[in-house]
């Protein structure tokens, strides 16, 4: 664990880094209330896995940072300890695409997160739930 101590954010992270010239470069819309982030997401052509299909890996890397930075934004700074994901429809490469990851339990060195994958007309696209390993500084 202690490679994870010094962690660094240089905006190049594939899914929401601004200065990564191939990343999503996605933003976040965050509900501490709920303690939920959620992003909207456009695949493209040049995401797809089978013709019109969105690759499964982007669609995985996209429901872990929902998960991990509803962690961060909630002052709990944490990394993906362990991930499942459960595709439940395939997500076509022409429709937006909704992701929402929240918090559901909070301990003293682990996070649980759970996220889901929708499509702006509602339909279930995948669901991820994920053991969060909490990072020291954090509350």
């Amino acid at each position: 664990m202690s490679g994870f101590k010094h962690l660094q954010d240089d905006d190049y992270c594939f899914v929401c880094g601004r200065a990564n010239p191939y990343g999503l470069k996605l933003s976040f819309d965050i509900d501490v209330p709920n303690k939920t982030v959620t992003t909207v997401f456009q695949p493209e052509r040049r995401h797809q896995g089978w013709v019109n299909r969105l690759h499964g890996g982007i669609l995985t890397a996209i429901l872990d940072e929902v998960m991990v930075n509803a962690a961060y934004f909630l002052d709990l700074p944490a990394v993906t300890g362990q991930m499942s994901v459960r595709f439940r429809d395939p997500a076509d490469t022409r429709e937006k695409l909704i992701i929402t990851g929240r918090i559901v339990e909070t301990r003293a060195k682990f996070l649980k997160a759970r996220a889901e994958c929708r499509t702006a007309s509602g339909k279930l696209i995948a669901q991820s739930d994920a053991l969060l390993i909490r990072m020291p500084g954090g509350g």
